[in-house]
């Protein structure tokens, strides 16, 4: 397991995944259009957790209080169907490479266990994002007991 890691509990709500890519385009008179990427891609992803007791949002706030943009940590990635593994839709990690890959494609005759061999490349579960926090402020909404937040996060790779 990575280390420092975002606490995993309490769990975020909902999970706002983009993905970012920097594409230039350009239209002639003629009307036909060129574009070209530049560059790879990233993924950038808002958590936003349920209104929560200020005691259990204690750890979390003490983890993303002291990080700032420059620093790198970890968040777990829960899979998008609730099943672990190799599923379209869901996020890897590759042994070789801190970027975090969706799956868009998988082969119905093979079938593998939590941690298998794809190429001569080894994918591991829980997958794991390496990010940093997106911007400078980070605003927490405190309503007497209870606490209503929300982090944007940026791959790092």
């Amino acid at each position: 397991m990575p280390s420092p890691i975002l606490p995993i509990k309490p769990v975020p709500s909902t999970y706002i995944v983009r993905t970012k890519t920097t594409s230039f385009r350009s239209e002639a008179l003629s009307s036909k259009i060129l574009t070209r990427q530049i560059g790879g891609q990233r993924f950038e992803f808002t958590l936003k957790y349920p209104p929560m007791l200020r005691s259990k949002f204690a750890e979390v706030e003490a983890f993303l209080t002291c990080r700032s943009t420059n620093d790198i940590f970890y968040v777990e990635i829960l899979p998008v169907t609730g099943i672990s593994g190799e599923v379209v839709g869901n996020y890897v990690n590759f042994d070789n490479d801190t970027k975090i890959h969706k799956i868009i494609s998988v082969s119905p005759t093979v079938v593998y266990p939590d941690m298998r061999n794809v190429g001569g490349l080894i994918i591991s579960s829980p997958v794991y994002l390496r990010c940093s926090r997106k911007g400078n402020i980070q605003s927490t909404e405190i309503k007497t007991d209870f606490v209503k937040f929300e982090v944007d996060l940026e791959e790092r790779t």
